[in-house]
């Protein structure tokens, strides 16, 4: 079930019909409020959020979901389409973050991404690095790490092609579905992220080539 925040009944409406025209169950809210008791339902698999409601600025309600360890899908929906608005609702915890006005099509796919998303069972050993897709369990020396789930998917593929470099296009392609993303620097942004996430020993930098995992390299 995709959880729904937008204020606008017109906005609502044109998600909530073309969701339900490719198969998603919905549940649609108007208020921070109102969305704080929604998130608690255990049928919830994803979350669209607008970010100007009446009471408050939707980023919120993803920052109280990180803060409690809460690491389901968020897709902000919002007119606020300036870079460093993009850039603060990454840095709250959104896995995306679209730009009205936007197609359905693309919002469509984007929550396919991020909801049908499917790893390999084995877990990870890297290092002092542990990760398991059995509820995105990540750990740096038995220390567990939340991670939100476009982080660990994208930490995920590093881990699992260890001293691969993978070009920022490259990731854009398997991590988020898309071939480029002018004018944004969405994979530095998560890079940095993990990084502070795990430590600065993890994930290195390949300058104007790309990004690879490995505790080893120099």
């Amino acid at each position: 079930m995709i959880l729904i925040v937008e204020d606008s009944r017109t906005e609502a409406w044109f998600l909530e019909k073309g969701l339900e025209q490719v198969g998603y169950s919905l549940r649609v809210v108007t208020s921070l409020e109102s969305a704080r008791v929604a998130v608690q339902d255990p049928e919830l698999t994803a979350v669209v959020v607008d970010r100007w409601l009446p009471d408050g600025d939707g980023l919120d309600l993803i920052t109280q979901l990180r803060d409690s360890g809460n690491n389901i899908p968020a897709v902000v929906v919002t007119s606020m389409g300036a870079l460093e608005k993009r850039l603060e609702g990454l840095r709250a915890g959104a896995d995306d973050y679209i730009s009205k006005p936007f197609s359905m099509e693309e919002l469509v796919l984007r929550l396919n991404r991020l909801t049908q998303r499917k790893v390999d069972t084995a877990a990870i050993q890297i290092g002092a690095l542990f990760m398991s897709p059995d509820g995105h369990q990540v750990k740096i020396n038995g220390r567990s790490i939340i991670l939100t789930a476009t982080e660990f998917a994208l930490a995920w593929l590093l881990a699992s092609n260890p001293g691969r470099v993978y070009s920022a296009e490259q990731l854009l392609q398997e991590v988020w579905g898309i071939d480029h993303d002018p004018g944004s620097n969405r994979v530095a942004v998560y890079i940095r992220h993990l990084r502070s996430k795990l430590g600065d020993g993890l994930i290195h930098t390949i300058r104007n080539v790309g990004y690879l995992l490995d505790p080893n390299h120099k």
